[in-house]
């Protein structure tokens, strides 16, 4: 009985590590990238410079004249939709989003970021920035404001409110932080890189999320009135049994 008991004690213990090999190597099949699928677009819609997701679908901008934004659902790799822009509007290299619009920076002198509806993929509006702001390679956002990196030579970030399309102010950046043409941002500061050799990465502050609506507070209620402290009830000796 002794030998039977360990016989399946080991067998048991063989299947368990079976087992997690087994899932092992799923897990690690998983990691491996794959492709998966692709969708192609219509003639016209050429050079895909741009992009911003809502989870859902995928908004592309192209390099055209005048630029396009293209919805694609992400599940179905399918081609949903389509604006064409404004002439003038060209070249959109790059993007942001607050979940319900995307804002898409141009390559022109000046840049212009035009806000574009994903819900009815309509163009909503435009805000041209100033002489000197020019080819907006790059973009953060802190969900309020967008800060567009330009192309030139020192680059400029310009801060934009996308909810007014208003261009608010610009930072200059040191003689050689040249072309902007990557960004990230951690919610607080945006990191841009620049093209150069070598390259460097730049840090810039200001980024100024809106935070969320306090709730109201009244005049302060008055408290109750507190009378004189009663005399305490006297206690007599203790008795001990």
């Amino acid at each position: 009985m002794a030998t039977t008991r360990t016989t399946r004690r080991r067998t048991g213990v063989a299947l368990v590590l079976i087992l997690l090999a087994g899932l092992t190597g799923v897990a690690n099949a998983s990691e491996t990238p794959q492709r998966v699928g692709e969708v192609t677009l219509n003639t016209g819609e050429d050079t895909l410079r741009s992009a911003v997701t809502d989870g859902t679908h995928g908004y592309f901008g192209t390099g055209t004249s005048p630029g396009r934004v293209i919805k694609v659902n992400l599940a179905t790799m399918t081609r949903v939709g389509e604006v064409t822009l404004n002439t003038g509007e060209n070249d959109l290299r790059s993007a942001v989003t607050d979940g319900t619009h995307g804002y898409f920076g141009t390559l022109t002198g000046p840049g212009r970021v035009v806000k574009v509806n994903l819900a009815t993929m309509t163009r909503v509006g435009e805000v041209t920035l100033n002489t000197g702001e020019d080819f907006l390679y790059s973009a953060v956002t802190d969900g309020t404001h967008g800060y567009f990196g330009t192309g030139t030579s020192p680059a400029r970030v310009v801060k934009v409110n996308l909810a007014t399309m208003t261009r608010v102010s610009e930072v200059t950046l040191n003689t050689g932080e040249n072309q902007l043409v990557s960004a990230v941002t951690d919610g607080t500061h945006g990191y841009f890189g620049t093209n150069t050799s070598p390259a460097r990465v730049v840090k810039v502050g200001g980024l100024t999320a809106s935070p969320p609506p306090s709730t109201p507070v009244g005049p302060a209620q008055p408290s109750t009135p507190v009378g004189p402290a009663q005399p305490s009830t006297p206690v007599g000796p203790a008795y001990t049994g």
